[in-house]
């Protein structure tokens, strides 16, 4: 590794620097410094943080430093510079989820998973931006700004929501891992947007305790970073069940795919693809057949309640207009308009309607988990089109219309609890960053994991495919 002190340090992956750590050629505080650097740089233009605390994470840093010259292995996060999307406590952080005011104190206490990073020694940099009360996949907020796309040069473009900050922050290099939450898309497609990887984890896989959970039926904490590998070691330092998975980067696994069916989703996920996004998703699984998957055909009606719900609210309004109006009526007055206009237009239904849906997405779930009887995995854009400029999604219409769009090809995991990956698959004629979704059974998150990883190895992480953002 070369100069610990150099900026470009804080862009290595998870188990160089573990490595680093190991080898006495890095420190954490080292690190930090560095993670520190990179968003003075950058972190003003790309706006990807809500409040950061470079204080805080130096006394996490300077603590793993001490473990470390012990002899203590704390977990697999210890030293690592992670941060949080402002809808989980961090202790002695604000809380905003997206408004304009901070809540109370009760909101900034370490919610579960922060609590253990924090127990890990994991440098926690401080809070994301979102959308307000996380209800969006566009990634906008009149009251914070919009993060800015390090892919979009000159234009402001969004990095979608609602984890909007995740991509930014990565990209600046001041932490290595996000962690998210995905109810409808809200980290799959910031990973799509920025050219990052994301996962939505099945619900209830992680808890959301100590967070706001804004919608019970569908939220899930999920996480964002830059390469597959240092996906996998977020897993494994968030999840006792795949904490074996530390390390496993170092294992150079052959890049191939023999003995793994990929199902092409069908026709409906395809509709409606901005230039270059169906070709380069296509080409990328047109590589991984010649990495020995096997692909087939797929037919997926169960897609078409997804797009009925994407369009009509589904469980995930209501049960955001429940929790906000109910628990929060003070917050209205002001709300962002976009949020607003959509929560009081499909939120306020009538219970039966409430409990027929929810039967259909029974019934989903059970229909889409036959579908895995049958292939491994299933493969689709993450997102029909690339990342718009703040003004293509400025008013009403044009925000409620790309919001659709956006969450179309999603939302059927979250009904359908379906965990997903985004990869990389290249690039459209403006030179922005395409998504590939690999959907796997619900609670399958190690096994996609795992093929995610061995795609990724055939397809070339996203500096490798992509090449990096020129921003700054």
């Amino acid at each position: 590794m070369t100069s610990v002190s150099a900026p470009s340090v804080a862009h290595a992956s998870i188990a160089r620097l573990r490595q680093g750590f190991r080898d006495g050629s890095l420190s954490a505080r080292a690190l930090l410094e560095a993670a520190i650097e990179n968003h003075g740089r950058h972190g003003g233009a790309l706006n990807g943080y809500r409040h950061f605390d470079g204080e805080g994470a130096r006394r996490l840093a300077t603590a793993a430093d001490a473990a470390i010259a012990a002899g203590a292995d704390t977990g697999p996060l210890m030293g690592i510079p992670v941060a949080v999307k402002d809808v989980f406590g961090v202790d002695g952080m604000p809380f905003y989820a997206g408004t304009p005011a901070p809540f109370g104190p009760e909101w900034q206490a370490d919610s579960a998973i922060v609590r253990h990073w924090r127990n890990q020694l994991s440098p926690i940099t401080g809070k994301a931006h979102t959308v307000e009360f996380a209800l969006g996949v566009i990634g906008t907020n009149p009251h914070a700004g919009a993060p800015r796309n390090p892919w979009g040069g000159a234009d402001h473009r969004v990095c979608g929501g609602s984890t909007s900050g995740g991509g930014p922050i990565l990209h600046e290099g001041s932490a290595s891992l996000v962690l998210g939450t995905d109810s409808g898309g809200s980290v799959r497609i910031p990973a799509s947007l920025t050219g990052c990887v994301g996962i939505r984890t099945s619900i209830g896989r992680w808890t959301m305790a100590g967070g706001m959970t804004l919608s019970p039926s569908i939220d899930s904490a999920s996480l964002l970073a830059r390469t597959m590998d240092d996906l996998i070691e977020g897993c494994a330092g968030t999840d006792p069940t795949l904490a074996h998975l530390a390390g496993l980067s170092a294992d150079p696994a052959a890049a191939e795919l023999h003995g793994i069916t990929i199902g092409v989703a069908d026709e409906s996920f395809w509709r409606d693809c901005g230039p270059g996004v169906a070709e380069a998703v296509r080409a990328a699984l047109a590589e991984l057949e010649r990495a020995g998957a096997r692909l087939v055909d797929l037919p997926l009606p169960e897609a078409q309640l997804a797009i009925e719900f994407s369009r009509n609210g589904g469980l995930t309004v209501p049960e955001v207009y429940h929790t906000v109006t109910s628990r929060f009526p003070e917050r209205v007055k002001g709300m962002d308009p976009n949020v607003w206009a959509r929560l009081s237009g499909l939120g306020d239904i009538p219970a039966g309607e409430y409990m027929r849906r929810r039967a259909a997405v029974r019934q989903m779930v059970a229909d889409v988990d036959k579908r895995f009887d049958a292939v491994d995995l299933i493969a689709a854009p993450t997102t029909p089109i690339t990342a718009p400029r703040v003004e293509d999604v400025a008013t009403p219409e044009t925000y409620r219309a790309h919001n659709v769009l956006m969450s179309r090809n999603t939302y059927i995991g979250n009904l359908a609890d379906t965990p997903a990956v985004s990869l990389v698959a290249g690039l459209d004629p403006n030179g922005l960053p395409i998504g590939l979704q690999l959907s796997a059974r619900r609670m399958g998150e190690e096994a996609l994991l795992l093929v995610a990883r061995r795609a990724e190895r055939v397809l070339g992480t996203a500096a490798e495919r992509i090449g990096h953002p020129a921003f700054g």
